[in-house]
């Protein structure tokens, strides 16, 4: 599955520049992150309600609902791609030789690795948090999760609405509203502040990673954007 992924979100990232115009492709990406947060937001209400029927139902669904995406990715029609000399390791020395020397490039990479180092991966632990930290059960731990797929859905369907010239000023404040945000999430002492926390972490994310995305596609020419993305 770690291997499929990587395949997966590289492509599909360094195809969305050849499906819409450039100019409103953060809103493509914004809108993509969306749906994949109200997608989440359903899935978990399904599986509330499907769940007693036995896991197994419910990982079958789950693969078979990907027919109609693989289907949808079937179906796009794309140009020849260029033709392709380089060996791997070549490659990858050019990606980061041009992420080092484009400072729109190489701010937002930066700054997404560090936040993803010490602050992103704290979905990781909310289980952890939700049952040690608050006492909660299953139910709860659900409305944590549900808190916080509604402020990513809601910060995607905003930063969709929002002007091109923003975007900059979105990834920073997005950056900041995060760290706060999982900051006050260490303190709540009960489950609605933790909710509160979880919603507001959830619009911060969005913001900071859906910026950095547009930015680095943005700044990168077609031929290095798959292995900047990377």
């Amino acid at each position: 599955a770690g291997l499929a992924n990587v395949f997966d979100i590289v492509a599909r990232q360094s195809l969305v520049p050849n499906l819409v115009p450039r100019e409103v492709m953060p809103n493509a990406i914004a809108l993509n992150s969306l749906s994949f947060n109200l997608s989440r937001i359903l899935g978990g209400t399904l599986f509330g309600l499907i769940a007693p029927l036995g896991l197994g139902i419910v990982f079958f669904m789950n693969a078979a609902s990907f027919m109609g995406v693989l289907y949808a990715i079937y179906s796009i029609r794309m140009p020849d791609p260029e033709r392709h000399d380089t060996n791997m390791l070549t490659d990858i020395r050019i990606g980061l030789v041009y992420v080092w020397q484009t400072p729109l490039v190489r701010t937002p990479i930066l700054m997404l690795f560090f936040l993803s180092l010490f602050i992103i991966n704290f979905q990781v632990s909310i289980p952890t948090f939700a049952r040690f930290a608050l006492s909660l059960d299953e139910s709860g731990f659900g409305w944590l999760s549900a808190a916080f797929g509604l402020g990513a859905a809601a910060g995607a369907a905003v930063y969709a609405s929002r002007p091109t010239s923003d975007k900059t000023a979105l990834m920073r404040w997005g950056g900041l509203l995060l760290v706060v945000a999982v900051a006050l999430l260490t303190l709540a002492p009960n489950l609605p502040l933790a909710c509160a926390a979880l919603f507001l972490c959830g619009i911060g994310m969005i913001f900071f990673t859906i910026s950095a995305n547009s930015s680095v596609q943005l700044a990168t020419p077609d031929k290095l954007r798959a292995r900047v993305m990377s």
